[in-house]
């Protein structure tokens, strides 16, 4: 459960305290006043709601407190590689879900002017501490995400140009017994072609009011595993286990515990690991630092259970062709 703080200016809200008997604050419910609709745009389970609509506070001056109950739920991509001596580094962005940067400038309560990076963005006083994680650092940034507006442009005036075509006349083809001498009449000056304009209305292209960017606060949460409990209940009984591999070959070979010691720490280390897979969450990005070690464990006692079954092979049929020459000698 987080509390998320919110202040704002009304100046709808504004009114005299002198004209209502001194009242300079007032409480009152936040479904009667305009808020700031604020969410968690990585949201995990879809919820985008506050868990309790509190009453607001109000003061004289127009400036209202809001401080709603909430649970955010946040997806963030988990790295497993050194389970479990891993740190996680899960961001939240919050920002208004409707209105832009001018509409809503939205800024960190505690954003010092000239910067837009809070190095400690949330209140840890009241956190419960928590018995697997240990919070590093939560810095919050102000970011900005600019939207180009792309409108298409209207044409301009059309220029016209004068076209002069030559003048071709067709020479005359009909054959008579006279033909006056008189050449057709061209003239001097081509024909004029008006320079007729299109009619464009002079409409000036349309801009938006809208300002291309949207605030956001993005925190950026920094935590640290506990290695405790993963250190008394997983490592050191699975590095206590791997070296009794060791101890298989200090048996006599007469001994037929050899194979069994060996398949009993095989099924031992195989339990861990499907222990190991329950715990980590499931992904095909990275193999854990431990899981890593357990395989490298179970191969090696593999290898050992295929010595120690060469050794005993060895040594009983040495024992068996020794007794067979006394026996004909």
């Amino acid at each position: 459960m987080s509390v998320c703080e919110q202040k704002w200016v009304d100046y709808k809200l504004i009114w005299n305290p002198e004209e209502y008997g001194g009242v300079e604050m007032l409480y009152v419910p936040s479904e009667h006043i305009w808020l700031p609709d604020i969410v968690l745009f990585n949201n995990a389970d879809g919820n985008y709601e506050v868990t309790l609509m509190t009453k607001a506070t109000l003061k004289f001056d127009g400036e209202v407190f809001w401080k709603p109950p909430a649970i955010y739920k946040s997806s963030c991509e988990i790295n497993v590689e050194y389970f479990p001596f891993d740190e996680q580094s899960c961001t939240m962005k919050f920002g208004s879900w409707t209105y832009n940067g001018v509409q809503v400038d939205l800024k960190h309560m505690e954003q010092v002017p000239g910067s837009n990076l809070v190095k400690v963005g949330i209140d840890l006083r009241e956190f419960y501490l928590s018995v697997e994680w240990d919070i590093l650092e939560v810095p919050a940034t102000r970011n900005e995400e600019y939207y180009p507006c792309c409108t298409e442009p209207y044409s301009g005036n059309i220029q016209g140009t004068e076209y002069y075509y030559p003048c071709c006349t067709e020479p005359y083809s009909e054959i008579s017994p006279y033909v006056p001498d008189i050449s057709p009449y061209v003239p001097d000056i081509p024909p004029y072609v008006p320079d007729i304009q299109p009619y464009v209305p002079n409409i000036p292209p349309y801009v938006p009011d809208i300002p291309p960017f949207v605030p956001d606060i993005t925190f950026n949460m920094t935590m640290r595993r506990k290695t405790l409990f993963y250190t008394v209940n997983l490592i050191i009984p699975c590095v206590g286990i791997t070296f009794l591999t060791v101890l298989v070959f200090y048996l006599p070979s007469d001994s037929g515990e050899k194979v069994t010691l060996c398949v009993s720490i095989l099924l031992s280390l195989t339990v861990f690991f499907l222990l190991l897979a329950e715990i980590i969450p499931p992904t095909s990005l990275a193999v854990p630092l431990l899981g890593k070690y357990l395989l490298f464990t179970m191969i090696l006692v593999t290898l050992s259970i295929s010595v120690t079954v060469f050794v005993l092979n060895v040594h009983f049929r040495y024992s068996t062709l020794t007794i067979t020459i006394q026996t004909i000698t």
